[in-house]
């Protein structure tokens, strides 16, 4: 399924904020961050093969019910940010919709550490993080959902090939082919780092999701902006279209005039519609 957006969405000023809060989390103790936003938000560390995962979680008010959850991945950013911090503000308007929100660091960002490998160890990591997650007495396990941007929208894709236990996968501006990302991306800096950090050790096909759609199980909605330079749209076209031949669910959605921008493909009430429909089937 394809249909373009019906224009670039926006976040409201109080989430911007919210980011701008977030960034400086380390330095603020995290009850007071709590009760100036109006949600619970701690910080969660989950044990991978070889380091700890850093992660933001949000839980929205307490419910009787356990809620669906989401884990939200963050894209590429100059090494030191705090990966989680950089999708805070997106994650937490899942914790608004009644969602158990985590916003992880990848390996590579702090305070995870480690290595960024470009999508080699980075999704088993994720996968260990939904279990994580879904292991949780608020959380319905049977509802735990992927959404990753840029990067980390490679690495959910990556991760749903290793059987990741989610209801769905979301990607936005994701790169599904680096060969292609390396001619086709505006930014020099890319193809430099497409060569020198994703062409190490196992190259570039393991880290391509459009090379693993045949192990990728969980239904997928991606979302790409027209007039991406970063990461072309023809990124998710193609993989949309691997998807369907692999008889994988798959929705596509081309915001128009949109670039590569979280702010321009966090289409949040085309995202939250989408999982409204694929999670409240879940058996009871």
């Amino acid at each position: 399924m394809f249909r373009r957006a019906s224009g670039k969405p926006r976040w409201p000023v109080r989430h911007r904020r919210t980011l701008q809060i977030a960034l400086i989390l380390s330095l603020a103790p995290t009850a007071n961050l709590a009760a100036e936003l109006d949600y619970t938000v701690e910080r969660a560390l989950i044990a991978s093969d070889d380091l700890t995962q850093f992660g933001l979680l949000y839980r929205p008010p307490v419910s009787k019910q356990p809620s669906p959850a989401v884990v939200v991945l963050h894209g590429w950013a100059p090494y030191g940010s705090t990966g989680a911090a950089l999708v805070a503000a997106f994650a937490a308007r899942f914790q608004q919709a009644g969602f158990v929100s985590l916003a992880l660091s990848l390996r590579g960002w702090p305070e995870t550490g480690g290595e960024d490998d470009c999508g080699l160890k980075q999704p088993s990591d994720v996968v260990k993080a939904v279990h994580w997650l879904a292991s949780r007495p608020d959380v319905d396990a049977r509802r735990v959902v992927l959404i990753g941007y840029s990067q980390g929208g490679q690495v959910a894709l990556l991760a749903n090939a290793l059987a990741a236990p989610v209801r769905a996968v979301v990607a936005l501006a994701a790169p599904s082919d680096l060969a292609a990302w390396q001619k086709t991306t505006s930014v020099p800096g890319i193809v430099d780092y497409v060569r020198d950090v994703c062409g190490r050790g196992a190259g570039l096909k393991p880290r391509s999701p459009l090379h693993a759609v045949n192990r990728m199980k969980a239904p997928a909605l991606l979302l790409h902006g027209e007039h991406d330079t970063r990461v072309p749209a023809s990124h998710s076209w193609r993989l949309s279209a691997a998807l369907k031949d692999a008889g994988v669910n798959v929705e596509l959605i081309v915001i128009p005039r949109a670039g590569h921008a979280l702010e321009d493909v966090g289409d949040v009430p085309s995202i939250l519609d989408y999982l409204r429909r694929h999670l409240d089937g879940a058996n009871p």
